[in-house]
Parts: C-alpha cells; sequence; structure tokens
C-alpha cells in the first residue's frame, strides 16, 4: 500500500492499478497504518476486503499477498475465501494449527503444506490452483512449500460469489488479523519469473 494511487489512507475503495482495473471494497472498519511500510489492517472478526466476484472456475487462479500476521490466530487464519460451504465450492485459503501449515482449501477438496510463521513478520505468501489440472501449491517468501501429507481429493473448484481477502467463504467466522501490503490476484497460474518480481519488487520494503 505504498503507492497512494492505490489508496492514500481514506475511504473504502481500493484501487486495482492493474489493466483489469477491478477496485476493491474495504468492508466494516479497516485501520489505516500510515507508518512505513503503509498497510491496511484487518483488526476484527469481521473486517475483510471485497474483491468483486472473479469467476476461476475453469482458469485456476494465483492469490498473492505481502501480510505480517498479528497475532497468529488459533486455530486458523484466514487470508481468502469465496463461495460456499459445500463439496469443492467452499475456498478457504489460511493457515492452520497455529501456523505451522497452509491450507489451500475448497471444501472437501483441500491440500496442506508444512511451514513455519510468526506474528510480527512480513511474509509473500503465493496460492496457485491450475484449473486444467487441479493441481494446487503455496510459496512463502518464493519458495516452494512442501506437502504436509494431508489431502482429500482433487477436483474442479466450483465456487463463486464475492472473492473475500481477509476471512473464508460464505460469511466467514474467522479472520485474517494482520496487516496487509501488496495484494495480487490473477485468474491463472502465474511463472516462476512473476513470482521471483512480486518478491524483488518489495522485499526491501517489507523485510
Amino acid at each position: 500500500m505504498e503507492n497512494p494511487a492505490s489508496y492514500a489512507g481514506s475511504g473504502t475503495t481500493l484501487t486495482d492499478l492493474s489493466p483489469a482495473a477491478s477496485n476493491a471494497t474495504l468492508v466494516n472498519g479497516l485501520t489505516w497504518n500510515g507508518t512505513t511500510p503503509k498497510s491496511i489492517e484487518t483488526t476484527a472478526n469481521n473486517d475483510y476486503i471485497s474483491c468483486g466476484s472473479p469467476d476461476f472456475t475453469s482458469s485456476g487462479f494465483s492469490m498473492c499477498a505481502w501480510v505480517k500476521p498479528d497475532p497468529i490466530l488459533s486455530p486458523d487464519m484466514q487470508f481468502f475465501g469465496q463461495g460456499t460451504s459445500s463439496a469443492n465450492a467452499g475456498l478457504h485459503i489460511h493457515a492452520r494449527d497455529t501456523a505451522t501449515k497452509l491450507r489451500i482449501g475448497m471444501y472437501a477438496n483441500d491440500y496442506d503444506f508444512s511451514h513455519t510463521m510468526s506474528a510480527g513478520t512480513w511474509y509473500l505468501l503465493i496460492f496457485t490452483y491450475d484449473g486444467s489440472t487441479y493441481e494446487k501449491k503455496a510459496y512463502q517468501d518464493n519458495v516452494a512449500l512442501s506437502d504436509f501429507g494431508f489431502y482429500t481429493v482433487e477436483n474442479q473448484y466450483i465456487g463463486t460469489g464475492v472473492l473475500r481477502v481477509g476471512t473464508k467463504y460464505s460469511s466467514g467466522d474467522y479472520s485474517g488479523r494482520g496487516e496487509w501490503g501488496v495484494i495480487a490476484i490473477y485468474d491463472r497460474v502465474i511463472s516462476a519469473m512473476e513470482r521471483e518480481q512480486l518478491y524483488d519488487s518489495y522485499v526491501s520494503t517489507y523485510k
């Protein structure tokens, strides 16, 4: 959020600077942190960022964010959510078990990755889903995370509706309390070069 063209510190509109121009909306009184590195902070269970209703059912996605969790919530800390609580339709991307696992979950279609994450530290988190092969991958600071050994099935994601940053599918019952810097969402799996650019362009700001 260092670029005032995206957010200048007031109002509820978060301007999309990409060619898609799909602006987002801050919901339920998120807090603006004007101290460098500037960020938007989710501080309550009902805070989130509404990102419209993109369709990822055939294209797949990459969901990326520079985020500083504070505190690490138990049992879950939510990053992205969409859809409803039915099989393959409830997107919930989150840290589990006090941040010892990351999950790309789609409701009865889940995949866990091993990782460690501490409160008060900035991380670049990237989550990808291939709409053709249904493969899920996760990266922390542009390092691929290993399979934790838990998954249910790998089916097509069929969830639709509002994409939320900071909570899960439906209305959400856990939050992603913390600070949010750069947020980038794609309707495809981004390349290794694009992941590297997201890390290299901002590491001096957030690390």
